[in-house]
C-alpha cells in the first residue's frame, strides 16, 4: 500500500508500506479522505526523529477488517479517525470527550 509520507526531514513522498493487520483489538481502515495537520508539517520540517512516517492522521475511512476483540465496529462501516488515541482510564476517555486528556495512548504522561 502507498501512504504520503515522510523518508526524512524535508523530504516526502509517496512511501510504500506493508499492509496492515488487525491485531485482537484492532480496526484497519481504507482512508476516505485525509487531512494533514500542523504537526505533520512540524515534524517533516525537523520536529521529531521520524523517518518513513506516514503523514495525515485525521481522516475519514471505511472499516475493511476488525480484530477478533472487536465489538462496535464492522467491515463496511464509515468512521472517523480521532488523531488521539484514548487511554480510557481518564473520566473524558470515559465520557466520549477523546480529544481533551492531556494523556493518550500515542502521548503518555511522564513518569517523572
Amino acid at each position: 500500500m502507498k501512504g504520503f509520507g515522510m523518508y526524512s526531514i524535508n523530504n516526502v513522498g509517496w512511501i510504500e508500506k506493508e499492509a496492515p493487520k488487525a491485531g485482537p483489538l484492532d480496526v484497519i481502515c481504507r482512508p476516505i479522505a485525509v487531512a494533514p495537520c500542523s504537526s505533520d508539517t512540524h515534524v517533516s520540517h525537523g520536529g521529531g526523529p521520524f523517518e518513513n512516517r506516514i503523514l495525515g492522521h485525521e481522516s475519514v475511512g471505511e472499516v475493511v477488517e476488525v480484530g477478533s476483540l472487536v465489538r462496535n465496529f464492522k467491515p463496511g462501516d464509515r468512521v472517523v479517525v480521532n488523531c488521539c488515541t484514548p487511554t480510557g482510564r481518564l473520566r473524558c476517555c470515559r465520557i466520549a470527550l477523546t480529544t481533551t486528556p492531556t494523556t493518550t495512548a500515542s502521548r503518555p504522561a511522564s513518569n517523572s
